[in-house]
């Protein structure tokens, strides 16, 4: 189960402020979930926004998720913080999402954020990351803060801190995976993640 926090309570024990242009105007009345301990997830781990409120997400400890992190939001704001390790098959972001992992990341298959307006999410990985590839398109944000072993990929408009030299999206995915002007289509990314279906030209 989770505890309800206050955005002082959660502020004071957290430094949410610290990853997070924290506290939201307009999204203080949200709940701030937190998970207090190691927390696994025994297939995926998928946001509902559409049917329940929207709320963000403390980890306070380890998350291992057994399937995908897919977890989507409208418009940014809505946060969502490790403070220990992630564990997961792929990290699926879309929209405005910001999350945080303040220890390592460990993704056995890939990570994909996509947004297809401005104001996109964005991913902040303090540890080290290891993956096969991470792709970020349209406005999103990859931003690490420690060593990155694994292919990284950023399309024309997407922003990748802390890796030297990313590869072109365009050049590295599947042309199924590409509009008619050559521009990554997020959600085609993540729906062959979803099914297991490479990446690659």
């Amino acid at each position: 189960m989770f505890e309800v926090m206050s955005v002082g309570k959660a502020e004071d024990a957290y430094r949410l402020s610290a990853d997070f242009g924290f506290p939201y105007p307009g999204r203080r009345a949200e709940e701030i979930r937190c998970f207090v301990g190691d927390l696994e997830i025994g297939d995926d781990l998928v946001s509902d926004f559409v049917d329940h409120p929207v709320h963000h997400v403390v980890v306070d400890g380890d998350l291992t998720v057994l399937g995908d992190l897919d977890w989507a939001a409208d418009g940014f704001g809505v946060f969502f913080l490790v403070t220990g390790r992630l564990r997961a098959r792929n990290v699926l972001l879309h929209g405005g999402p910001e999350v945080a992992v303040r220890g390592a990341l460990e993704v056995r298959g890939a990570v994909a954020g996509a947004h297809d307006g401005p104001g996109g999410g964005f991913l902040r990985v303090h540890g080290p990351a290891s993956f096969r590839l991470a792709v970020a398109t349209a406005d999103f944000l990859l931003d690490f803060r420690s060593p990155v072993s694994g292919a990284v990929a950023v399309a024309a408009g997407a922003t990748v801190l802390g890796v030297a030299d990313p590869m072109e999206a365009e050049t590295l995915l599947a042309p199924e995976l590409l509009d008619a002007h050559a521009r990554p289509l997020g959600h085609e990314i993540a729906d062959s993640l979803r099914s297991g279906r490479s990446l690659f030209a």
